[in-house]
Parts: C-alpha cells; sequence; structure tokens
C-alpha cells in the first residue's frame, strides 16, 4: 500500500504506515470502535475530523469507511457513523454558537459605539454650538452690541468675544481680549460677533472631534452633527 494506506489481511485489517504496520483483528478492531463510539470522547473526535485513527500508540493513519464497513458486524459500524454524524452536528452546532457569538460581540460593540457617540453629540450641541454663560451655563442669544455681556440667570459678567468668565466687569478684559476682531475696543456689528463665535465654535469642534481615539466613534459623531454645524456655518472636517 501506499501513503500509510489500510489494507485488508485476513480477519482484520492492517494500517500500512511509511516506517511501520499495524494489524488488527476483526473482534479487537470492533471493541476499539465500541470504545471509540463512547459519548465521552466525542470531543476528542474534533481533533481528528470525526475519522477513526489507527488502534496503535502514535500512528496518524486512519481506517477507511469501506474497510470498517467489511470488518465490523452491521451494528458495530452503524454505530460508528452515528458518532461520525454526531461529530458533525457537534461541529456544526459549534460553527454556529461561534458565529452567533460573533455577532453578538458586533452588536454589543455598534451598541456601545452608538452609545458613545449620542452622548458625544449631547456634548457638541451643549458646550461647542450652543451659547452659554461660562459660570451658570446659561444658554444665550441675544446681543445688543457691546461685547461685555451680563448673564441674565447669574451675576457673571462675561466676554462676549471668547465667553471667558470675568467676574464682576467685563470691559477690561474686553477691550484686550485677543479674540477681539472689531476696531472699537467695547462694541462689534452682529457679523462680527458671529465671526467671532464661528472661529471659536470651528477651533473647539475641531479639538473635540479631533480628540477622539476611537476612528469609527470619530467618524460617526462627525456626521452626526454634520448638519447642526452647517447651520452654523462650521465644517466638519471628518468623514
Amino acid at each position: 500500500a501506499e501513503g500509510g494506506a489500510v489494507q485488508r489481511a485476513g480477519e482484520g485489517v492492517q494500517c500500512c504506515g511509511e516506517h511501520s504496520s499495524h494489524w488488527v483483528c476483526d473482534d479487537d478492531l470492533a471493541a476499539y470502535v465500541t470504545s471509540w463510539c463512547a459519548p465521552e470522547n466525542l470531543s476528542a473526535h474534533a481533533r481528528t475530523g470525526g475519522r477513526l485513527r489507527c488502534f496503535a500508540h502514535r500512528c496518524d493513519h486512519f481506517y477507511e469507511d469501506r474497510d470498517l464497513a467489511q470488518h465490523l458486524l452491521p451494528d458495530a459500524f452503524g454505530r460508528y457513523m452515528a458518532m461520525k454524524e454526531r461529530h458533525v452536528e457537534h461541529r456544526v452546532v459549534g460553527e454556529q454558537q461561534r458565529e452567533m457569538e460573533r455577532r453578538l460581540a458586533e452588536l454589543e460593540e455598534r451598541m456601545a459605539r452608538e452609545g458613545s457617540v449620542g452622548s458625544h453629540r449631547q456634548r457638541v450641541e451643549d458646550e461647542v454650538l450652543t451659547l452659554r454663560c461660562p459660570r451658570c451655563r446659561a444658554a444665550f442669544l441675544d446681543f445688543e452690541g457691546c461685547m461685555a455681556l451680563k448673564c441674565g440667570a447669574c451675576p457673571c459678567h462675561f466676554c462676549a468675544w471668547c465667553l471667558a468668565d470675568c467676574g464682576g466687569d467685563a470691559h477690561p478684559h474686553v477691550r484686550r481680549c485677543p479674540k477681539r476682531i472689531a476696531n472699537d475696543p467695547f462694541f462689534a456689528s452682529a457679523a462680527e460677533f458671529e465671526q467671532a463665535q464661528r472661529e471659536r465654535r470651528q477651533r473647539l469642534l475641531d479639538e473635540y472631534i479631533g480628540g477622539i481615539g476611537d476612528e469609527a466613534t470619530r467618524q460617526a459623531l462627525a456626521e452626526a452633527v454634520r448638519a447642526p454645524a452647517r447651520e452654523l456655518g462650521i465644517e466638519v472636517r471628518w468623514g
């Protein structure tokens, strides 16, 4: 025989390996198959793909089904084939289980990312896109020309250029604020105010999105805030 094939020899089966051959009589073969078919050995069959290895220790050759069919009684051969089928079922179930676990992991990861994106989007809308008092976080919209603002909800005086908390009087800060783009030290047009806030929001948005380490979350957040940012004239530079 070539390549470790199994030869039939009288009332038994002979394994012809490359360096040795092993003969087993039909009775011992039947006992070996019975042992191999024990339910507790099912997990071990995964290592051989459900095939019956030669009974000899450390022999890597396998018996062919046609040889087993000729040398085993129908009942023993039936048990052998049933065990092979159970191995296939066990393997398929295992593959299905692993696939389900993979999909579940992907779902959990996606849900976690979506929850994270929602949290990030809320923070961007609250802290970057919405103008707020730097002390009490009350939102404000009105602009009357003077860039030294007083919060309507708390005693805070703050700069309309950079939104810095200036304590009890914002005028000294406003006059020398590095973000001031108007010629007048205290007053600005609505267009100048909007330009300054657009630049401020752009800088903060770039820093926030750029600071997110996870690429998928960063891209998802960029897509989530693109529309509200565009309404304010802010470019989302990701995605």
